[in-house]
């Protein structure tokens, strides 16, 4: 089933497609995987400062941060999968290419 799921073409690109509109494509669809990859990093340690940190000011800004990453990492989560499948797909035509 996953060899089938590897397989499947998301988004085929023009043959005449410039090298620089890959490349363009390639750098947006990597920074949308980590604002969502990394909200998701930020709001795991964020939970787990919250744990171990004693009452006061810094328990509260914890509490903030934790609230704000969780939004944000809900929000990110399906669009940062499907970005990491269009980078790979841009990856894979750059390949074929035989460009660096």
């Amino acid at each position: 089933m996953f060899s089938r799921l590897s397989r499947t073409v998301l988004w085929k690109y023009a043959d005449d497609a410039p090298i620089t509109t890959l490349r363009r494509h390639h750098r947006l669809a990597a920074r949308i995987c980590m604002l969502g990859f990394g909200a998701g990093a930020v709001m795991v340690s964020s939970a787990v400062d919250l744990l171990i940190s004693p009452e006061g000011w810094r328990r509260t800004v914890t509490l903030v941060m934790l609230g704000s990453t969780t939004v944000i990492s809900l929000l990110m989560t399906v669009p940062a999968i499907i970005a990491y499948a269009w980078a790979n797909e841009v990856e894979k035509e750059i390949t074929a290419r035989g460009l660096p």
